[in-house]
């Protein structure tokens, strides 16, 4: 099967031109939610050939293991930003190594502080 990232018409259209959901199964990255990676392409949103990643979200977050540590210590309010982070490295990896045309049009994310 060819990914969205090999040519970015087989993601689903959104209904506003040039704007495009792709559904990323949980199992093509090792320890990954499945996904749902809203991107534009082309025009009027981009430049012709240009593709752009708007939104990433998990549709279900994998199951974490409890730690054996016991029930008094709390939560990890953190977790889930983490495994999303995580699971946005191994994407641009796949990017990188699969589609590096799609991987260079990359915008840099937002800072820490926005």
């Amino acid at each position: 099967m060819q990914a969205a990232w090999d040519n970015p018409l087989l993601g689903s259209p959104l209904g506003v031109p040039s704007l495009y959901v792709a559904q990323i199964d949980g199992e093509t990255f090792e320890d990954c939610p499945e996904l749902n990676v809203h991107y534009a392409y082309g025009p009027p949103q981009l430049g012709e050939g240009q593709v752009q990643i708007r939104s990433v979200e998990a549709i279900q977050m994998p199951t974490v293991e409890p730690d054996v540590q016991g029930d008094d210590q709390a939560p990890d309010p953190h977790l889930e930003a983490r495994q999303v982070t995580a699971a946005w490295q191994r994407i641009e990896a796949w990017l990188c190594d699969h589609a590096p045309a799609s991987y260079a049009s990359l915008k840099a994310g937002a800072s820490e502080g926005a």
